[in-house]
């Protein structure tokens, strides 16, 4: 079957569900909706090789009212599922040629990969995109944490057709941020994780992302170290500008990275994203719901 592009995204995370909805009634009106839920703890555990939900039943009575949606077996929603980033691996990959066919470039991708033994492949997908003339974004994801979630949106009457992680869905979203021929810094914090994208002219020329510290020094010595290392090895140009991502307000971090680093740190919110990404909420603090919007508006 072929779909179109889905415009209903479901975004999941350990310590919530968020639920964006731009589809049109049959009668032709427009249906906008955008909504957050909590999550119990430890219901929702990303990891990228062990199993992610620990109670499947219990995370789809929970959707079953933000979605709507009952198991239909005769008709299954199609939408774009946002997971968290650290479900799965990814690696920036220098290539010395890129194959023309895009079943060559997810071979030659798989095959380096493996090679630098980067993580155990069997039983694993991978999804190659080319972000550069020689350079390969490349994403790792175990087939038996992709099949779980899988099978819960089934369960829920849904269908995911397009599936992404939130640290991409969102800085894609949010590229207007990175001038062009710039070197712009992006953090998110979200869903436990510290992912870093350093873009250089709106493309990303590295990538980290591992489990996040909880204390503010923690977390800007993780960055420190980081920044330290791109400007060693890869640097290709001064970064003054940091988009962050995160959950809480944590205004405080936002003040203190801006002074250790000498950064101009920009928080996205709705106000910032393009028009048509502006949904009514809830609550438009939630940067669960945005990464959900990102999801059916972002490439």
């Amino acid at each position: 079957m072929q779909f179109g592009h889905p415009r209903c995204a479901l975004k999941l995370g350990p310590t919530h569900a968020a639920w964006v909805d731009v589809s049109k009634h049959w009668w032709g009106r427009s249906r906008r909706r955008a909504q957050q839920i909590d999550l119990p703890p430890g219901l929702l555990r990303p990891s990228p090789g062990e199993p992610n939900v620990t109670d499947e039943a219990a995370l789809l009575e929970r959707l079953r009212p933000l979605v709507a949606s009952g198991p239909r077996r005769w008709s299954l929603r199609p939408i774009v599922l946002i997971l968290p980033d650290l479900c799965v691996r990814s690696r920036l990959l220098e290539l010395e040629r890129l194959p023309g066919r895009k079943s060559e470039l997810d071979a030659l991708v798989r095959w380096r990969l493996d090679k630098e033994a980067f993580f155990p492949m069997a039983g694993t997908g991978v999804v190659a995109q080319i972000v550069g003339q020689k350079s390969v974004l490349a994403i790792v994801i175990r087939e038996s944490v992709l099949e779980q979630y899988e099978a819960v949106c089934r369960a829920a009457g849904l269908l995911a057709v397009d599936i992404d992680i939130a640290g991409f869905r969102l800085c894609n979203l949010s590229i207007s941020l990175a001038p062009p021929k710039q070197t712009v810094a992006w953090l998110s914090l979200l869903d436990g994780a510290f992912s870093l994208i350093i873009l250089c002219d709106q493309c990303p020329a590295f990538i980290r992302t591992k489990q996040a510290r909880v204390t503010t020094d923690a977390i800007l010595q993780d960055l420190q170290h980081s920044l330290a290392y791109f400007n060693e090895r890869l640097g290709s140009g001064e970064i003054r500008r940091l988009i962050l991502v995160a959950e809480n307000a944590r205004s405080e971090l936002q003040q203190i990275l801006g002074e250790e680093l000498g950064l101009e740190v920009i928080r996205p919110d709705w106000n910032q994203m393009p028009p048509k990404s502006r949904l009514p909420a809830d609550d438009p603090s939630h940067v669960g719901m945005l990464a959900a919007a990102a999801g059916v508006f972002g490439a």
